[in-house]
């Protein structure tokens, strides 16, 4: 396995902060979470000594004849992970074939925590039609919450659901046992598509915040909401039994906004990212973006009513931050393609590079955290606790995807670069984080070091991995 403190180029992915249970590597000094190495630490700005890493607990490869990908996980009050996906082929989860009828399907399995054996797994999918699944929350009652986009009817276990012809974001709820509890599907009006990718976020009153993209009008609930011929983010509440609290949309109708990551607060405030070009508005008032685009940051109330927005400038215009997380203390962090310079609500941009930011809970800027001239390329999905952070990345040095190094870097409370090291290579997707466990999933071209699985013949495999001090 490779050292940490190996510096590589690449674009941050992913996200977790905090492990109050890790332990201290010699010379003392503050905890964290991280995954193999021996916690050395790595050339960046300052340094946080003695910070110990967890190591490898187990790594589960899951392929066929296709394509597959894990897409979110999570971890729930157990210690057992749950992993949402798509495939193509055939994808074998552990002694169950699940087949994708010729066409993109999506699957979702729980996996035991501590031996990594699939406890049950299932499939969505329908003949000939593209299914993706994108997003997995869990309650406080370890009910699943699950999303993606379809483009035809499906049964996710309650009779077909969604209608023929247009993209749709779904919406399913799932007891611990994958027992159907009821399943959604929105969009589908005559100019309007929810496509894209979506994000799932379970409320700790049992309620579920859902965000997506959709093009043109669309209906999630409450009836019709969008803007004729122009792209833009919604953010929905649903109470727990999937009946609709509010729907609003974020971006307006100067210009095209795309949704990339959503989280929760402590206090139920919703944090939504993304992407805009154009004139923006999340409620705070209008913001002209680059002329390329920029990323946004919008923190919203409970009820939808908007709180403040944060801009991430890229130098070359066009992508934000893919994900989310707030720590302990409520502060924001964001990881994603690299940015030049931040604005705050209508003001002019400050100039503040980074690929991580951190904001407090009022919007005002911690630290932002650039680790060095990277070649970024990704976008970031983020999950959190406390204190210091775990970052998920994605690399790329002109080779193709799935030789790319998937790395797993360690900061400090302050954004400091305290170690940073090869995982495997492939495509790392996303990473949470419950007590003592970090799970990862993502999609895997060779094994991470020491664990030997061999390839399949498309070399492109669902893989979960989880560390643990």
């Amino acid at each position: 396995m490779r050292k940490f403190g190996e510096v590589l180029g690449g674009g941050i992915l992913a996200v977790a902060i905090g492990c109050a249970a890790c332990v201290n590597a010699a010379g003392g000094g503050s905890t964290g979470t991280g995954t193999g190495g021996d916690g050395s630490s790595a050339a960046g700005s300052g340094g946080s000594a003695g910070v110990s890493s967890p190591t490898l607990r187990w790594t589960k490869r899951f392929g066929g004849v296709g394509n597959e990908q894990g897409e979110a996980v999570a971890i729930d009050g157990a210690g057992d992970v749950l992993v949402i996906g798509t495939f193509t082929g055939a994808l074998d989860l552990g002694g169950t074939v699940h087949p994708s009828n010729g066409a993109t399907s999506a699957f979702v399995a729980r996996l035991d925590g501590a031996t990594g054996s699939t406890l049950w797994s299932q499939q969505f999918s329908q003949e000939a039609r593209d299914i993706s699944g994108t997003g997995l929350a869990l309650d406080a009652s370890g009910n699943l919450f699950l999303t993606g986009k379809t483009f035809s009817p499906v049964d996710f276990g309650g009779g077909l659901r969604c209608i023929d012809g247009f993209e749709q974001n779904y919406l399913v709820k799932l007891d611990p046992q994958g027992h159907h509890l009821f399943s959604r599907c929105f969009g589908g009006l005559a100019d309007g598509d929810v496509g894209f990718e979506a994000w799932v976020a379970a409320s700790a009153t049992g309620d579920v915040v859902l965000v997506g993209t959709l093009v043109g009008v669309a209906d999630l609930g409450t009836g019709p909401v969008g803007f004729s011929n122009i792209t833009t983010t919604y953010v929905a509440r649903y109470d727990p039994t999937g009946n609709a609290l509010w729907v609003r949309t974020v971006g307006g109708a100067q210009g095209d906004t795309v949704a990339s990551g959503l989280t929760l607060d402590a206090a139920d405030n919703v944090l939504v990212a993304g992407s805009s070009f154009g004139t923006f508005d999340s409620g705070t008032g209008p913001i002209q973006m680059a002329p390329n685009g920029s990323g946004f940051v919008v923190k919203l109330g409970p009820n939808g009513d908007a709180l403040w927005t944060r801009i991430l400038v890229d130098k070359d215009g066009g992508t934000g931050p893919r994900g989310l997380t707030v720590d302990g203390s409520g502060h924001v962090l964001t990881a994603g393609w690299p940015f030049t310079d931040l604005a705050f609500g209508s003001a002019p941009p400050e100039a503040h590079p980074g690929l991580v930011a951190d904001f407090d809970p009022a919007g005002g800027l911690a630290w932002t955290q650039s680790f060095g001239n990277f070649p970024a390329r990704g976008a970031a999905i983020v999950a959190a606790d406390n204190g210091e952070s775990i970052v998920l990345i994605n690399t790329h040095a002109g080779i193709a995807e799935t030789d790319a190094p998937i790395a797993l870097a360690h900061l400090g409370t302050a954004g400091e670069l305290v170690s940073l090291g090869y995982l495997g290579t492939g495509s790392g997707r996303a990473l949470a984080r419950r007590g003592e466990q970090v799970a990862i999933t993502g999609r895997l071209g060779t094994a991470l070091p020491s664990i030997p699985v061999p390839l399949t013949e498309f070399d492109e495999d669902v893989f979960v991995s989880v560390l643990a001090p």
